[in-house]
C-alpha cells in the first residue's frame, strides 16, 4: 500500500490465527505474496482498514494499494487463499528455558509424510514448520525429539500452537504398571515424595506427572488393581522409620487414602495383584523374605510371616502373578538373583 495509507509511525501489524497475506508489488511478477509466519516481528506496518472503496482517488496516485509498482491507473486489488496449515510453538528446556537448537516435524497422520519442518530454532525457542504444510481437515502429528502432539485435525488456514518442555527423568527407585485400560504408569521418588508419571497416549511418549501427597518416602512400588472399575492403583512405599507402607489412588494421585501399615520393621518392598484381587506384599527385614496376604476389600488374609529364612540380600525385591502361580524374586547374600514360587495362592513357597 502507498505510504500516505500506511500507519508506520505508531502501528505494527501482526499476523493472525492462519497467518494471513502480505502482497508486496514486484517489477517482474506484479505481486509477491508472503505469509505472516515468514515475516519478522514488528516489520509489517500497519494498515489502514476500509469499509468502503469509492474509486475517487488523488489524480496523482494511482492503483493505491500500489499492487502494480503505483505505474497504472485503476483499482487493482490482491487476494489470496491460505489453504494449508502449519505448526509453530517453542522449545523449552527443563528449566524452561527456550532450546536453540532442535528438529520439529509436522507429519500427516495417515502416511507419516513430512509436511514441513523446522531446525532453524530462535534465541527464543520459537519454531514455524516449513512448506509444504499441513493438508486441511487433516489428522497431522508434531513431533520433536520423542514427543509428540496431534493436531486432530489441522484446520485450513490456522496456524496450531504445540510447546514442547524437556522433562529431566528425575527420581529414584522407580516402579512401573499397566492399568486394565492401558493407561502406562511409573512412579518414582523425588525429594521424598512420591511422584506418579502417567502416559499421555498410546505410544508413552508424552507424560503428565502427578505429585502425590505421600511423603517422607525412600523407594516406591505400584500395582494396579485389574477388579477395580476406577483404576485403583496400589502404592507401597519404603517409610524413613524403616517401616512399610500401603496406600491407594482412584484419581491418579490427587487424592490418595490413609497410610496403612504393612510392617514397622522392614524394607525393599514390592506389591502385586492377581486377576481376583488378592494382593500380596513381600518385603525384607533381618536377611529375611516377609509376605502379607490381603482379600480384594484389603482385609489381611495372612499375617507377615518368613517366607525365605535367612540368607536374603537387602535390596529391591519383586513380586508378580502369572497363571495361578505367584513368583517373588530376591538377593541372595551372593547377590544372585533368586526366583520362588507359590502355586498355593502364596500361602507356602518353594
Amino acid at each position: 500500500m502507498r505510504d500516505c495509507f500506511l500507519n508506520g509511525v505508531t502501528g505494527y501489524s501482526t499476523w493472525l490465527r492462519g497467518g494471513g497475506i502480505l502482497a508486496t508489488p514486484h517489477a517482474t511478477t506484479g505481486t509477491d505474496f508472503a505469509y505472516g509466519h515468514q515475516l519478522a516481528a514488528g516489520t509489517i506496518t500497519a494498515q489502514t482498514l476500509f469499509d468502503r472503496i469509492n474509486g475517487n482517488f488523488p489524480p496523482d496516485l494511482p492503483d493505491p494499494f500500489d499492487i502494480n509498482g503505483g505505474t497504472e491507473a485503476g483499482l487493482y486489488l490482491a487476494g489470496g487463499s491460505l489453504l494449508r496449515g502449519i505448526a509453530h510453538g517453542a522449545l523449552l528446556d527443563n528449566a524452561g528455558d527456550p532450546l536453540t537448537s532442535g528438529t520439529v516435524n509436522l507429519l500427516l497422520t495417515t502416511t507419516s509424510a513430512n509436511r514441513g519442518s523446522d531446525s532453524t530454532i530462535d534465541a527464543e525457542g520459537r519454531y514455524f514448520t516449513s512448506t509444504p504444510w499441513g493438508l486441511g481437515e487433516s489428522n497431522h502429528t508434531v513431533t520433536y525429539s520423542t514427543s509428540t502432539i496431534g493436531l486432530l485435525p489441522l484446520h485450513t488456514s490456522h496456524r496450531f500452537r504445540s510447546w514442547f518442555r524437556e522433562q529431566e527423568l528425575a527420581g529414584v527407585c522407580v516402579s512401573a504398571d499397566v492399568a486394565p485400560n492401558q493407561r502406562f504408569c511409573y512412579a518414582v521418588i523425588e525429594s521424598g515424595a512420591v511422584a506418579l508419571h502417567f502416559a499421555d497416549g498410546p505410544n508413552a511418549t508424552n507424560f503428565v506427572m502427578q505429585v502425590t501427597s505421600i511423603t517422607d518416602a525412600s523407594c516406591v512400588h505400584i500395582a494396579y488393581d485389574p477388579t477395580s472399575a476406577v483404576g485403583r492403583l496400589y502404592i507401597v512405599v519404603d517409610a524413613s522409620g524403616n517401616d512399610v507402607k500401603s496406600y491407594y489412588t482412584d484419581d491418579e494421585g490427587v487424592t490418595v487414602s490413609v497410610a496403612v501399615t504393612v510392617t514397622g520393621s522392614g524394607d525393599d518392598a514390592s506389591v502385586a495383584i492377581n486377576p481376583m484381587g488378592k494382593r500380596i506384599v513381600v518385603y525384607h527385614h533381618n536377611n529375611d523374605l516377609y509376605r502379607v496376604i490381603y482379600d480384594p476389600q484389603g482385609n489381611v488374609i495372612t499375617a507377615a510371616s518368613i517366607i525365605v529364612s535367612g540368607g536374603v540380600n537387602q535390596g529391591k525385591t519383586a513380586i508378580a502373578w502369572r497363571l495361578g502361580t505367584w513368583y517373588a524374586y530376591y538377593r541372595d547374600g551372593g547377590g544372585s538373583l533368586i526366583q520362588i514360587s507359590s502355586i498355593s495362592d502364596g500361602e507356602t513357597w518353594s
